[in-house]
């Protein structure tokens, strides 16, 4: 005996399924319905209507920002010609030392 209902696939394809809840989504959006209201006149489950609803993404500029804790900074250019002067109790000076010399200087410290 064959039955003259339709025969209705169990699962709708990803591709059908998304595009099916895209246009419903897309339509109540338009409609000034709640989503309850809408689903209960479309005979949609509310709950997928929910789900589909929220997998939009929303534009960069209505999401929230994620404070990480870090903070910008800005990093200022050094000049070349800053660097640092050491006067020695003896009268020595030494010039011209900057990130570069500051190991060897620290090294001819040592020695004096």
């Amino acid at each position: 005996m064959h039955s003259n209902l339709p025969i209705i696939e169990p699962r709708l394809k990803t591709l059908s399924r998304k595009s099916f809840w895209q246009r419903h989504v897309d339509q109540w959006k338009i409609s000034d319905l709640s989503k309850k209201e809408y689903c209960r006149q479309h005979a949609l489950v509310y709950q997928q209507m929910v789900y589909w609803s929220s997998k939009e993404k929303k534009p960069v500029a209505d999401q929230p920002e994620k404070n990480s804790g870090f903070v910008a900074v800005t990093v200022a250019a050094v000049d070349s010609d800053q660097s640092l002067s050491i006067r020695l109790p003896n009268g020595l000076m030494i010039e011209g030392i900057n990130s570069h010399s500051f190991t060897l200087v620290g090294r001819l410290l040592e020695q004096l």
